[in-house]
């Protein structure tokens, strides 16, 4: 959902200032909003073009306030992003949709109760958390394990809900991670985000913080079974650098923030001895890391944001030496900037191209295509500066075969 709510345009006012109890409540003077329906959102009659989120939150409730809430309001923003962008990738046909629903809740026996649901083709170890949804500040709200199908139209909960029920609005996540191939490399495409368990330093040591149990095991069985030549792991938050500094704890979300569970993914992929090439993003900055002998990361910043300076991505070095929750690494090249630099300085995107030459064509004498393979292809990772098209730093990996 942050995804959506970082990127929606800028509402347009109608001409009309919100009242106070526009942007404080949604019962009385707001019409319904077509994003957040599933979830109870509205969004104020007053603002023009304001069926993007951001305009729906703005106008509701103070943008603080919406920070602050609990985070029940996933499966509308993942729906939204595959109505509007998952055609652009190659997503499975065979991954289970988003559910979504109204239900009873039945505290004493921990149970979610949908008459109109149908819930005997949920397979507990591979869907997402279930989300009661906000439901104007309801007791119940929150994050849910489904721990048992009981039946058709039951669902048992864990933890049991904290309060009784008569008609919550819920929904139920779809399962986000897939593989596929090309050629002889492997894309294996990681959820950060349905499974993972919150982020709290006391609980640093969850081996399956990030992914949850049967997402790790598939990972690692499947790199572990694959006969590619090299990997690529996608994952949305980055395995080396902090996102935020000690004084934003709730910001320490990417992979250091489990440094239990990274620690094992990332022995696993030494244990290939074949590259491992880590295509990661979240961060306000471009990098090229090493983590290991075979394994790097490339992080791609954003397009549309503000840079961050280097106090907000853990204090780490422009390049280097860095100890990333007890591992060294590398930092080969980064965009970066100092503490003290102005805002109005911080729009400077970068992007990252990826290169694979596996062979080069040598046509025949008829002049006929004649494509030879390398006998060590090459990866090649290109960072260019967004407002220029001027290539910043490229690096190449060359990839060992047995042939």
């Amino acid at each position: 959902m942050s995804s959506t709510r970082r990127a929606a345009a800028r509402p347009q006012r109608s001409g009309r200032r919100p009242t106070a109890s526009q942007t404080t409540t949604c019962r009385a003077c707001c019409a319904p909003c077509p994003i957040w329906r599933a979830s109870g959102r509205t969004t104020s009659s007053t603002w023009i073009a304001g069926s993007t989120c951001r305009a729906g939150i703005a106008a509701c409730r103070p943008f603080s306030r919406f920070r602050n809430r609990k985070a029940v309001y996933r499966d509308v923003g993942v729906q939204g992003w595959y109505d509007y962008l998952g055609w652009t990738n190659p997503v499975p046909d065979e991954r289970n949709s988003i559910r979504s629903g109204t239900a009873l809740l039945d505290a004493e026996r921990g149970l979610l109760v949908d008459p109109a649901a149908d819930f005997t083709a949920i397979d507990t170890a591979t869907v997402p958390t279930l989300h009661v949804h906000w439901n104007d500040d309801h007791p119940a709200a929150g994050v849910y394990e489904i721990a048992e199908v009981v039946d058709e139209h039951r669902l048992r909960l864990r933890p049991p809900p904290s309060a009784d029920a008569d008609s919550l609005s819920y929904s139920i996540g779809r399962k986000n991670y897939f593989q596929f191939r090309v050629s002889n490399a492997a894309f294996l495409v990681l959820d950060t985000r349905g499974h993972r368990s919150l982020h709290d330093e006391a609980h640093a040591d969850d081996p399956y913080g990030m992914l949850g149990r049967t997402q790790s095991r598939w990972l690692r069985r499947t790199m572990r079974e694959s006969d590619a030549d090299f990997f690529f792991v996608v994952s949305s938050v980055p395995f080396s650098v902090p996102h935020g500094s000690p004084k934003q704890p709730q910001k320490a979300e990417t992979w250091t923030a489990f440094p239990e569970a990274r620690e094992r993914l990332l022995q696993s992929f030494e244990e290939l001895d074949k590259p491992v090439f880590l295509l990661t993003g979240d961060l306000h900055n471009s990098m090229a890391i090493n983590l290991g002998e075979n394994i790097h990361e490339y992080i791609s910043g954003p397009h549309n944001s503000p840079n961050h300076d280097l106090t907000k991505e853990g204090n780490r070095p422009p390049s280097g030496r860095f100890i990333s929750a007890g591992r060294p690494v590398d930092i080969r090249w980064s965009s970066f900037w100092l503490g003290d630099t102005p805002g109005r300085f911080l729009r400077q995107p970068y992007y990252v191209v990826v290169q694979v030459n596996n062979v080069r064509n040598s046509p025949d004498a008829d002049g006929d295509d004649r494509w030879v393979a390398y006998q060590q292809p090459q990866v090649v990772f290109q960072f260019y500066d967004g407002l220029t098209g001027k290539l910043a730093y490229a690096e190449s990996v060359t990839i060992p075969t047995d042939e």
